[in-house]
């Protein structure tokens, strides 16, 4: 007998189906699966089936037994929990229908999947019923709507490895489609004219991904930086802008600090978009305050360039502004792809008018053939010394990638 299996996509376009097959109260006639099974079966010391029996025979209120569709729910359990799968079809169907059993749609699919997975008649029969509904429904939806109930449903993205990136595919990348995918949003709201923080519309999510010290945040998916890889194919970058919010207030206070997540795709021969790498977990933390990110589409793609034989990077300066004084630090980013793309924040200058002082620095990057290049920073400008008084600065600080610690030093 063949066995049936469902993938992630099917079974979510299963849970829709049978929900909505609730929604217009079409409720699932369990009647005729379980009086065909009734006619079929006796108690023979079989548990299993013996747990099974009594669970039809309150779900009927038969042989004197009175109706109670919540003690069928537990006699069917117990047969279910053991693998049976006339009792997983049964039980699938009242979480189905919330019947005797608070409705759990999704739960009753997973029983009826492995009911008719074992070839089990009835299961066989209403898993094609719900499939045909489901691809009919897939049909209508848009392909962001599908993605909302598909990827935001079954990936928990806190959980991506690099290996598991490419199980991660979109049917495209626009803003909304990105935003419900990764984030748990709540609500949404159009970005303003008046309104500073972010690139695009204002998603107000739960708990971002990888996020663990934010409870709500909000979030803004900046516009797709595309650029040519080492070997010449076409990569698509996501920058996503994330900041705090008290209410549906934007906490944009010399404080908060914002966070930049990046997602890395590439098109595939169908049409859709496959992950190939993201920012590490956290994501990236700038200093400069009042929530903004360190992104900037225009200086990345100017400092995009190779970093190794098969990596490229960029680099990003980061300043934080603190009434006379300021601070900088360059945010370095490796792109790598089946891994995370590896940042790395390294000291970039000061300035203060009080003691008036300023040094700035450079990044150049030595291509010698290497996996990966080293590249140095030239300090140039003026700084205070031990005795307080303000000297010249031309330093020069040279970093090497270290394979085994996967960062430069």
């Amino acid at each position: 007998m063949n066995k049936l299996m469902l993938n992630f996509a099917l079974v979510s376009s299963i849970v829709v189906a049978s929900s909505t097959v609730c929604a217009e109260s079409k409720k699932v006639n369990l009647s005729a699966g379980l009086n065909y099974l009734l006619s079929q079966v006796a108690t023979n010391g079989d548990n299993n089936q013996s747990n099974h029996n009594m669970g039809m025979l309150y779900f009927f209120g038969k042989n004197g037994v009175p109706q109670d569709h919540k003690k069928a729910v537990q006699w069917f359990t117990k047969a279910a929990n053991k693998g049976y799968a006339p009792s997983q079809y049964a039980l699938s169907v009242m979480y189905i229908n919330g019947d005797g059993v608070s409705q759990d749609t999704e739960k009753g699919v997973i029983l009826l999947q492995s009911a008719a997975a074992q070839g089990q008649p009835d299961a066989v029969k209403l898993y094609k019923q719900l499939q045909t509904q489901a691809n009919q429904m897939n049909a209508s939806q848009t392909a962001s709507s599908q993605v909302s109930t598909i990827a935001a449903k079954y990936y928990d993205k806190s959980k991506i490895e690099p290996k598991n990136f490419k199980q991660v595919v979109l049917p495209n990348l626009d803003a909304d489609t990105i935003a419900r995918s990764f984030y748990k949003v709540t609500s949404l709201r159009e970005r303003k004219k008046d309104d500073y923080w972010g690139q695009g519309n204002y998603y107000f999510v739960n708990q971002p991904i990888d996020l663990e010290d934010l409870k709500k945040a909000v979030i803004s998916v900046a516009p797709i930086f595309t650029y040519q890889n080492i070997q010449g194919e076409t990569r698509y970058l996501i920058p996503v802008e994330i900041t705090q919010v008290d209410g549906n207030r934007i906490e944009t206070a010399r404080f908060a600090r914002g966070t930049l997540e990046l997602f890395l795709f590439k098109k595939l021969e169908s049409g859709q978009f496959q992950m190939v790498s993201k920012t590490t977990p956290n994501g990236v933390q700038s200093i400069a305050g009042y929530g903004r990110t360190v992104w900037d589409a225009h200086e990345f793609r100017k400092n995009l360039q190779a970093f190794g034989k098969n990596t490229l990077g960029s680099y990003l300066l980061d300043i934080a502004i603190d009434y006379s004084s300021s601070q900088s630090i360059w945010s370095l980013f490796l792109l790598h792809e089946d891994d995370y793309i590896a940042d790395e924040m390294l000291e970039g200058g000061e300035r203060s008018e009080e003691s008036k002082y300023e040094y700035y620095s450079t990044i150049k990057v030595i291509k010698n053939g290497q996996s990966f290049y080293p590249f140095q920073v030239q300090f140039d400008g003026t700084n205070l010394n031990k005795n307080g008084r303000v000297v010249k600065v031309n330093k020069l600080v040279r970093y090497e990638y270290d394979v085994k610690e996967r960062f430069y030093r």
